[in-house]
């Protein structure tokens, strides 16, 4: 390369860039946060699934989740959805429900999620028996 080409480099380099319409920048700020929403739904995702994994053995089987961060991150939440009612009522009984929840807190702050996020995991607990009741087992019209 010349002088040259290292000299049109750095104009270009310490040139302000044209300056976006409100409009520009504003649909340029709602994409960081949903770029950031999806990180974070990503990473709900890891930690309810290690929590899952890690479950005691008396744990009834969770079937599916509903899951994500809200934009801002103003709350993480998550929704597992139990086989049966009679599965969620156990859980609930023998407090696995408490302990499904404490450990995604956990997983989350393993995964590199601040603490003070992390404490505003919200869980949820449904059954697919409920689903299917309620929407015909629409799990979309159901979380909507």
């Amino acid at each position: 390369m010349s002088v040259w080409d290292h000299l049109r480099r750095l104009t270009r380099a310490l040139t302000p860039p044209v300056p976006l319409s409100a409009r520009a920048e504003a649909q340029h700020k709602l994409d960081e946060l949903r770029a950031e929403s999806l990180r974070y739904n990503a990473i709900v995702h890891h930690a309810t699934g290690r929590a899952i994994l890690f479950a005691p053995e008396e744990m009834p089987h969770i079937r599916d989740r509903n899951l994500g961060a809200s934009y801002g991150l103003g709350e993480l939440y998550c929704c597992f959805v139990f086989e049966t009612d009679a599965d969620m009522a156990f859980a609930k009984e023998h407090r696995l429900t408490d302990w499904l929840e404490e450990r995604t807190r956990k997983e989350l702050v393993l995964t590199g999620v601040p603490e003070h996020i992390a404490n505003r995991f919200r869980a949820s607990y449904t059954t697919h028996e409920d689903i299917v009741r309620k929407t015909g087992g629409d799990y979309r019209i159901y979380f909507s």
